[in-house]
This record gives structure tokens, C-alpha cells and sequence, in this order.
């Protein structure tokens, strides 16, 4: 929380003042929802050979009832509202479209989307020039079981893996045949696949199976189970509508060039280092991933 800028830090406290929430609540959906509007456009540079993009996955952990949907949407509103703008161009756009025309059709611009299996998030991937996708899930139980409940459901999970290494990957898919694709390759080129859930603890603990641990599923999310706080019955709106709005408006408009290298302060750097250090896997003799 520390670490945001001081008018996004003020924003948070307005929002979770508003909700009866604890900051942390609206922190958690707002680091995937930044990494979304930032996209490929931007890296921090660690050291010489190591840079990383936004790609951030986070779910909050909570009771049902405890408010956890409210608090995500109001932070993601402001995408669903350009999502819904650019897919309303696309439509004008085909509306004056020549039916006859052999001209290739543009995919509609996407930024985020709802419910995606592995195969249609690689379509987007494609179509996409900032090479970014949001994933939002208002229950990411249901995208976690999705892997057990299939036949390709593991492979499902490998290329959701492979999308979060952001390296450059190579990935086979049967089911992605055609005449433009005859042998279902596509290529993953540090894509931005930020995802943001909720899920009830109870929910969580049942699908932490030995299979997904080993793989390496929920090690890649950020878990945050804040703490609840009492409700209190509120009528006047906030302000902060106008500030998520105009910030993911800017971050969108940046040039999709080339990449922006940003480095850390040394404070940052320091930081960073310490918790690097202290995840050393040497020193690490437990076999349990509870939360």
C-alpha cells in the first residue's frame, strides 16, 4: 500500500472507506487491473539479464457474503467500460462494411475478458497488439476446477502456466487445426496475462491438490485474505470513479512500441533483494501449501 503513488493510495482508501473494507480488499484486484492497462508496453529491469512485465495474478480470499465481488468490480469498472466502448466501434465499423467485400475482417480490440478456455486466451493473445489480456474471474473456483472437470484439463493448465513465464513459448494445440493454422502452433512471446479472482478459503484449501501444487498454480497467485470490517449503511457516492477512469484511460494510450526498461530505486532494489533472498528453495523443508 506504502509503495503506491500518493493519489492512487488515496484512491484505495476512498474506495475502501466507501465499501467497509479493509485497503487490502481493493489493493489486491488493483495490481492485475494495472498490470492489464500497462500491458507489454513496459518492463522493470531487475539487473542486467532479468526484466519482468506486469504479470500479475491475484485473488482475494474471503467468506461468501463478505463483499469480495463489490469490491473488484468497482476497481475493474473502468475496463469493462473501454472494453464495451471498443467492442461498440468494432460494431459501427462492420456496419459500414461492404458484405461482398473480400477485405480481411478485423477482430474486435480486446482487453479483457471473462470466461476463456486456454485455446480462445491464445486467440486473443494474437489479436491483441499490446500482447495483454485481463482475466477477470468474480469466482476463480470455477476456472481452478475447470482443469480437473476436461479431458485437455491439464493441458489447459500448461499453457495458462506457460502464458504466466512470460518467456518466449511455443505451444501445440490439436484443437486449433485449420487452413490458416494446419498444424495448431502459437507462439507465446512474454504476453501479459493478468488475472484477478475471488475465492472462499474453504474453496481454496479443497483445490490446493497435490497436482496443482506441483505444478506451481497457486504459488503464482498473490493471496490476500483481508480482514473484515463492520458494515456501515452508506449514501453518498465517492469520488474516485473519475480517477480510475482517466488513470487506465493514460496507461492505454501509451505507444505499444518498443518496450520501456524501468529500474528500481535503491530502496526498491534493496527490498526486493531481501524478499529474493529470503524464498531461497535450500533452506525451504516445507512440503505443505496450505493456506
Amino acid at each position: 500500500m506504502d509503495t503506491l503513488p500518493k493519489e492512487l493510495r488515496q484512491c484505495v482508501k476512498e474506495i475502501a472507506d466507501t465499501k467497509c473494507c479493509d485497503n487490502a480488499a481493493i489493493v489486491t484486484p488493483l495490481l492485475p487491473a494495472l498490470g492489464t492497462a500497462i500491458g507489454t508496453i513496459a518492463v522493470c529491469k531487475l539487473n542486467d539479464d532479468w526484466t519482468e512485465t506486469p504479470n500479475i495474478w491475484a485473488a482475494t480470499v474471503q467468506r461468501s457474503g463478505g463483499g469480495k465481488s463489490n469490491q473488484q468490480k468497482t476497481v475493474w469498472s473502468p475496463l469493462f467500460q473501454i472494453q464495451e466502448e471498443w467492442l461498440e466501434e468494432h460494431e459501427r465499423m462492420m456496419e459500414g462494411r461492404d458484405p461482398n467485400s473480400d477485405e480481411e475482417i478485423p477482430p474486435p480490440r480486446r482487453l479483457i475478458t471473462t470466461n476463456t478456455t486456454a485455446q480462445s486466451l491464445l486467440s486473443l493473445l494474437a489479436n491483441n497488439p499490446r500482447n495483454a489480456i485481463g482475466v477477470y474471474k468474480d469466482e476463480l473456483g470455477q476456472w481452478a476446477e475447470s482443469f480437473n472437470q476436461f479431458s485437455n484439463g491439464g493441458g489447459d493448465c500448461q499453457v495458462w502456466l506457460e502464458t504466466h513465464r512470460k518467456t518466449s513459448s511455443f505451444i501445440d494445440l490439436k484443437s486449433e487445426r485449420d487452413k490458416q493454422n494446419p498444424f495448431g502452433l502459437h507462439q507465446i512471446n512474454g504476453a501479459v496475462t493478468s488475472i484477478c479472482g475471488a475465492i472462499p478459503p474453504n474453496c481454496l484449501n479443497r483445490l490446493m491438490t497435490e497436482k496443482m501444487i506441483e505444478a506451481g498454480l497457486w504459488q503464482r497467485f498473490l493471496l490476500a485474505q483481508p480482514p473484515q470490517r463492520s458494515r456501515k449503511w452508506r449514501t453518498q457516492k465517492g469520488t474516485y470513479s473519475g480517477y480510475l477512469s482517466q488513470m487506465f484511460d493514460q496507461l492505454l494510450k501509451l505507444d505499444v512500441g518498443e518496450r520501456l526498461p524501468l529500474t528500481l530505486t535503491d530502496e526498491a532494489q534493496a527490498e526486493f533483494i531481501a524478499y529474493w533472498e529470503s524464498k531461497d528453495p535450500s533452506t525451504d523443508d516445507s512440503d505443505d501449501f496450505e493456506f
